[in-house]
């Protein structure tokens, strides 16, 4: 069973939040290398006004997996490799974050990043269709949202197209550096994962 298969999809908020399904990273093929390490993640907040209210900082503990490219409904991801991207614990905090180079729905396969290999270690990686349209968003990023003046609530945003990736696999561990934004312009930020392999 590939990664992609091994999640459960709800909708939160108007967008499709992927939940890890307990114990999946235990049962990873041996073709998958899971690194576990930490997502620092700087994002500029604005209130409900629309100022901005600064750039903060937040960090959790992440789970990385690199596989082979998923196939469905005739479709193989036309990646080098496959990425996911979890949070190890989902409590819906500031920082909390899901990468999807590509997954399946219903049988059929939907790619989300399109990944140049620079060297043998290393990659870039270009967020080139969100599929927001087909409300299956999967590459989010949860932050505190101002919904009234000094009232906030998290709130999972939907990166928007054009979101930038770098990655390096280095001996045991790999680093990965995005920078984007948010579905309509409102969530600028810059995430830095750093993670050792543990299988």
């Amino acid at each position: 069973m590939k990664s992609a298969d091994r999640f459960t999809v709800l909708k939160y908020m108007g967008v499709a939040v992927l939940l890890s399904v307990l114990g999946v990273w235990q049962t990873a093929s041996a073709q998958e290398q899971l690194f576990q390490g930490v997502a620092t993640t700087n994002v500029q907040l604005f209130d409900v006004f629309g100022q901005a209210r600064g750039t903060f900082t937040y960090q959790v503990q992440a789970l990385v997996v690199l596989g082979s490219p998923i196939s469905g409904g005739g479709l193989t991801e036309a990646n080098p490799f496959h990425l996911a991207v979890d949070p190890i614990q989902i409590v819906n905090a500031p920082g909390e974050l899901s990468i999807r180079s590509a997954a399946l729905s219903n049988g059929f396969m939907f790619q989300y990043w399109q990944f140049q290999l620079i060297n043998q270690n290393s990659w870039q990686g270009n967020l080139v269709n969100n599929h927001a349209a087909e409300s299956i968003a999967l590459n989010i990023l949860t932050v505190p949202q101002e919904i009234a003046p000094h009232i906030e609530i998290p709130t999972s945003m939907a990166m928007a197209n054009n979101t930038q990736m770098v990655g390096e696999v280095s001996g045991n561990q790999v680093t990965i550096v995005v920078d984007g934004n948010s579905i309509g312009g409102t969530t600028p930020f810059h995430t830095e994962i750093v993670a050792q392999r543990v299988q």
